[in-house]
């Protein structure tokens, strides 16, 4: 008798494992809760990518100028290699503005397969009312370029090069979107390829909702696009 409630034994304790493997089966991980949404975003000051019209440096000259000057890859994606001081793009510099903020690198796959969504995005909304903003995620500048090149758009990114951006919105992996109201508040967040039905609920809602509130964008500068090409000083 004890021996069969012992064989009994083990199976009725792995009853709620599997009850839980179950149900974690069930779930989409794009809809998984963040513990960040109604937060305040997380604020950054981060070093914006270069244009795609910026000419990258061949891997040749790469291995060539790095070796003998000790400088890093991201610095040759302009113009001859020019290494001028960058242009810094900080959160707080958008608010008042619903913003996008997209995760991604260019050896992700998913990123690929959604792109277009962004792509369609970056052309139908103003920058006025809403920036579609990419975060490199342990990538370079060169291949972030070359992606771009290769699959269009002209929003800017920023480069998460120490990845401490991605760790304070515990990005796990890319593409990772979050969307982050006029008043700085991480309205929702996506797991995996974002698609264009997604975006627009989303960014629509965010939008009435500035309206209603009586939000305006606090920049007075020109709308955002992206940064424009690095050119050599040629000033005497």
């Amino acid at each position: 008798m004890n021996r069969k409630l012992a064989a009994w034994a083990i199976p009725a304790a792995a009853v709620p494992a599997l009850l839980l493997l179950a149900f974690g089966l069930t779930r989409n991980p794009q809809n998984l809760p963040s513990a960040l949404i109604g937060r305040e975003a997380p604020g950054f000051e981060l070093e914006l990518m270069a244009s795609p019209g910026a000419r990258v440096a061949s891997d040749e000259a790469t291995d060539e100028i790095g070796s003998e000057d000790g400088l890093d890859q991201t610095q040759l994606v302009s113009e001859g290699g020019s290494t001028e001081p960058t242009d810094m793009l900080a959160l707080e510099d958008l608010r008042g503005r619903v913003v996008i903020l997209n995760f991604w690198a260019s050896w992700c796959i998913p990123c690929r397969a959604e792109h277009p969504a962004l792509v369609q995005t970056s052309q139908t909304y103003s920058t006025d009312d809403v920036v579609l903003l990419g975060v490199l995620y342990q990538d370079t500048e060169p291949n972030g370029i070359r992606f771009m090149q290769e699959f269009g758009g002209h929003w800017p990114s920023v480069m998460d090069s120490s990845s401490r951006t991605a760790i304070d919105y515990g990005v796990y992996g890319v593409p990772e979107t979050f969307f982050i109201d006029a008043d700085g508040h991480i309205a929702n967040k996506n797991v995996g390829p974002v698609n264009w039905a997604m975006i627009t609920q989303t960014v629509d809602s965010l939008l009435l909702e500035r309206s209603a509130r009586g939000l305006e964008s606090a920049s007075e500068s020109e709308p955002l696009e992206t940064v424009p090409e690095r050119q050599d000083d040629t000033s005497e």
